[in-house]
């Protein structure tokens, strides 16, 4: 009998099988079997399956018509034979000693299941998940049992499928359900823990978890269905539990599924009404009233979901009329004789024929355009952060054109740059665009005492249109949907977008643009078709811009010399925020640093983002004084900037 039975489910993933495969049949621990479901792939994954399945007699491998993953693991667990069992994605893979040391942390604790921490894999980093390790130092046992620690585990523990080192007696009986297609990794673990097994936890990382692969189709409005299932069988398995804390654990269990709810409902808010969907959030809200929850903020979130439900749906009924809900697309409108901004070759005729008319938005438009023939345009820029100012071209001709009034809407956001107080950070940035000979309207306010901070509402500043500098990190007082109904919103990147659309192409920001004035005829092309975006127009990245106004003889005030090649290295700031993880300096810092000092015939300067410092830091990457040390080995070969 093998120690360990690794479980992998395998549909539509040749890119990525041949790394998962490789990485498990080089496991030091080698009494082992690999039992791979393919799962009725149409791509050469079974044909990969079966080359390994020669060449190395652990790899089992079956077949079964296309049901999912939840039957292909059922069939895994049918079949395995070993004294444990793990389940591991077939688009992800591990490290090579990751079954010698979960077997070793199982027989040495003799515990059901060993919980074992993972790395976040995206195109641009591999950063550890660090959940079990606040999560090894909650619970402060080697061994504990579920029944007297449901509170913590449910607040603490990762439910994903992988992770985990099951005694194989303890889940021989368990299935993963059959018709639920999203989160039935969330319904086996819990599941399993009514069972009240006994834990222990590794929280050193064995596992690589690709999140840029897309491993179901399954609709965002959709999974709220799916929770609902979810929920069904929980409550229904709760019932026949012997554990002792069955309330608590309903209680934890609720909080932690409404939570995951309700970031799934606002989905539902882009569909047409679905009577079935709030037949669901009722059922949750009248369980989550039978539990203990003194109006916490989950249970105040719910509240506001079922009450504003309805208020939704008689504003859709009324949309076709009048314009009182946010639009997933905006249109191109004719303004004046030739288009307001002289981006778009879209004739206006075209907007009657389109599927998203609307008549209260059209009033609003032409009442623009008329407007625009007796007084000028009232253009505001809304910035946040100076350092991504981009856009002063782009102004100066507005300001050069007797039709428009451009104006810099001056807010703020939790400081970028570290510890710079408020006032002073505030400040700078009216100083910063003084110097550029922009118009300053302040739409934030800090009061002398505590520093307080107020967000100015922006249709006080009755701007007719409005520039957003960035989707994220804007209070809801300035955000799209408190502004859209009074002024025409626009968006220009900041820089050249590089990464997944799907990060930079947000609905709910880019939805409610009037014009979205993307880098490249690529990314309109991309936009259009995976997002069926029509507000997007191709107009070059605004960075650039600049270049036709510099000055030359400027370049030697920043530049050393005229006879070198010169290299910028700008490290980034995003270390594990969830969301861009774009920065390598993790990877690359000294490399780079290295790579400039062997070649003394190119001039480097080093700028790294204002928050680089604050990152390093607040990240543990590096100390004060390693930080130090390398800015001081950078002062040597280069020019800081």
């Amino acid at each position: 009998m093998a120690k360990i039975s690794i479980v992998i489910p395998v549909y539509n993933v040749e890119k990525y099988l041949r790394e998962c495969l490789d990485s498990l049949v080089k496991q030091t621990l080698t009494d082992i079997e690999i039992i791979c479901i393919d799962d009725g792939s149409k791509d050469s994954s079974l044909s990969i399956l079966k080359e390994y399945e020669k060449t190395d007699e652990r790899i089992k491998v079956f077949t079964q018509n296309n049901q999912g993953p939840s039957v292909a693991r059922n069939l895994g667990i049918e079949k395995a034979v070993g004294e444990y069992i793990t389940f591991v994605d077939s688009d992800d893979w591990v490290r090579e000693d990751m079954c010698e040391k979960i077997y070793e942390k199982a027989i040495s604790s003799n515990t059901d299941v060993v919980l074992f921490s993972h790395y976040r894999v995206t195109n641009n980093s591999i950063n550890q998940d660090i959940r079990l390790k606040n999560f090894q130092n909650i619970i402060n046992k080697d061994v504990f049992d579920f029944d007297n620690n449901i509170e913590k585990v449910i607040e603490n523990v990762p439910v994903e499928t992988w992770g985990k080192l099951y005694k194989t007696e303890t889940i021989k009986d368990l299935n993963f359900p059959k018709s639920i297609i999203f989160s039935e990794d969330f319904c086996f673990f819990y599941i399993y823990c009514l069972q009240n097994p006994t834990m222990s936890v590794l929280s050193q990382a064995f596992y690589y978890y690709r999140i840029s692969v897309a491993n179901s189709l399954i609709k965002r409005h959709d999974k709220i269905k799916e929770l609902y299932r979810v929920l069904s069988l929980i409550k229904a398995e709760y019932k026949k539990s012997k554990i002792k804390n069955k309330k608590k654990f309903f209680s934890k269990f609720i909080k932690r599924i409404t939570t995951t709810f309700i970031s799934n409902w606002r989905n539902v808010y882009t569909m047409p009404y679905r009577k079935q969907y709030y037949k669901y959030l009722l059922f949750l809200y009248s369980i989550y009233k039978t539990i203990p929850h003194h109006d916490d903020d989950v249970y105040k979130s719910l509240k506001k979901c079922v009450y504003e439900y309805p208020i939704f749906v008689f504003r859709k009924f009324l949309e076709p009329f009048i314009e009182i809900e946010n639009r997933k697309q905006r249109l191109v409108i004719y303004i004046f004789k030739n288009q307001v901004l002289n981006f778009s070759k879209l004739k206006f005729n075209q907007f009657f024929i389109h599927k998203y008319y609307n008549f209260f938005y059209i009033i609003n438009l032409w009442k623009l355009r008329i407007i625009g023939k007796f007084r000028k345009l009232r253009v505001g820029f809304l910035v946040l952060e100076p350092s991504k100012w981009t856009s002063q071209p782009f102004y100066n001709e507005l300001k050069n054109d007797k039709r428009f009034e451009p104006f810099i809407l001056l807010s703020y956001f939790n400081n970028p740059q570290g510890n710079i107080p408020v006032k002073d950070y505030y400040s700078n940035a009216k100083e910063f665009f003084k110097q550029q000979g922009t118009k300053i309207i302040e739409a934030y306010e800090v009061k002398a005492e505590e520093e307080k901070e107020r967000y100015i509402d922006l249709n006080k500043f009755k701007a007719d249109i409005i520039f957003y500098q960035q989707p994220w990190m804007v209070k809801y007082e300035q955000w799209v949907v408190k502004t859209h109904k009074k002024s025409l919103l626009c968006y220009i990147p900041y820089c050249f977008y590089s990464m997944n659309s799907q990060l930079n192409y947000l609905f709910d920001f880019q939805g409610v643009m009037w014009k979205y004035f993307v880098e490249t005829d690529l990314h309109k092309k991309e936009y259009e078709q995976k997002y069926g975006a029509t507000n997007c127009v191709s107009v070059g990245s605004t960075k650039l811009d600049g270049y036709h106004f510099i000055d030359e003889n400027n370049f030697d005030k920043i530049w050393k010399t005229k006879d070198k090649k010169r290299i910028i290295y700008a490290p980034h700031h995003s270390f594990d925020d969830g969301l861009h993880d774009v920065a390598t300096f993790r990877e690359n810092g000294q490399f780079i640093l290295d790579l400039a000092k062997k070649h003394p015939e190119t001039e480097w300067i080093f700028r790294p983002h204002p928050a680089f410092i604050d990152r390093l830091i607040k990240k543990s990457i590096m100390t004060e004084q390693e930080i130090e040390d390398y800015y001081r080995e950078w002062e040597k070969i280069g020019t800081i900037s």
